[in-house]
């Protein structure tokens, strides 16, 4: 079957996997997308991340670096993200 943008869940699992290859400074940031610590990714980890984007919950460091994924490729000199955990890093 050919790649379709309406297969999302095997985009983004294409994006997670050939993006450290491509860019190796991207490989803890991508590497990082497990918010909550569970060791995967999730829907749980967009709901941490939204959480965060509308000010529910205060992030943690580590969390802030891991839930920061859009824009891509980042600003600032980041891989990923602009510093900001926003609507953008759970879409």
């Amino acid at each position: 079957m050919p790649f379709s943008f309406r297969s999302g869940s095997r985009f983004i699992g294409v994006c997670c996997a050939v993006l450290p290859l491509l860019m190796p400074s991207a490989r803890a940031a991508t590497l990082s997308h497990d918010v909550n610590g569970d060791g995967g990714m999730s829907v749980a980890d967009v709901a941490m991340t939204l959480r965060f984007a509308v000010g529910m919950e205060a992030p943690t460091a580590a969390q802030r670096l891991a839930a920061d994924v859009a824009p891509l490729p980042g600003t600032g000199g980041r891989a990923l993200g602009d510093g900001v955990v926003n609507i953008n890093d759970a879409i």
